[in-house]
């Protein structure tokens, strides 16, 4: 009868052990804070001025500039952007076509074709007009690619991003682009749901 106690006890202690060592953690262990961006909207209801995509040919051996400006022409929630994506020399392979649109609903801008550079092209953005949080930093802000893989924003680094919330404006200088998707400005906060997405904004053709 002692030899079975004993068993028991032993078999406990081991069990205890899995349980605490293992390398899999408790559900509230896995649910740690995740970092996760709310992604800036542009204000007002639909635009009175269409978005037009801006397309130019950008040259394998000398680079080139997209450049897209916007204004909403809205009164009482003006919105007006620049912005612009300079390529350095060579950073393609072979001379491409490369487009520029801006979202109809969040601070996001989609390129196109799908590839990769040789060097990261630079975007510049300056945004007024936008409804920003009074209580974030501008150290709050980032500029986002969206990873459509894992369905989540990816932070990119960028030489500055200066945010002024009283006046709504916002300016990235040489924000980091080494390949195309979509990339928008956003500001961070801590979540612990794991399952809590940013939905992508929608797509367009």
């Amino acid at each position: 009868m002692k030899m079975f106690t004993m068993v028991l006890a032993v078999l406990g202690l081991v069990a205890m052990n899995m349980t605490g060592c293992g390398e899999k953690g408790s559900p509230l262990e896995s649910a740690a804070p995740k970092k996760s961006p709310q992604m800036i909207a542009l204000p007002g209801p639909v635009a009175l001025n269409k978005i037009i995509p801006v397309s130019r040919l950008i040259k394998a051996d000398s680079g080139g500039t997209v450049t897209l400006s916007y204004d909403n022409g809205q009164v009482q929630k003006h919105f007006t952007i620049d912005a612009s994506l300079v390529f350095a020399p060579h950073a393609v392979d072979r001379d491409v076509v490369v487009t520029m649109s801006l979202d109809d609903s969040l601070l996001v801008l989609n390129f196109n074709p799908a590839m990769a550079f040789n060097i990261p092209a630079e975007l510049q953005v300056k945004a007024s007009g936008l409804s920003l949080s009074a209580t974030a930093a501008s150290a709050g802000y980032k500029l986002f690619w969206y990873d459509p893989l894992t369905s989540t924003w990816v932070e990119m680094p960028a030489q500055s991003i200066t945010v002024a919330p009283a006046a709504g404006s916002l300016e990235c200088i040489n924000g980091r682009i080494p390949h195309f998707s979509q990339y928008g400005f956003g500001r961070i906060f801590d979540i612990i749901i794991d399952s809590l997405h940013i939905l992508p904004p929608a797509a367009h053709h």
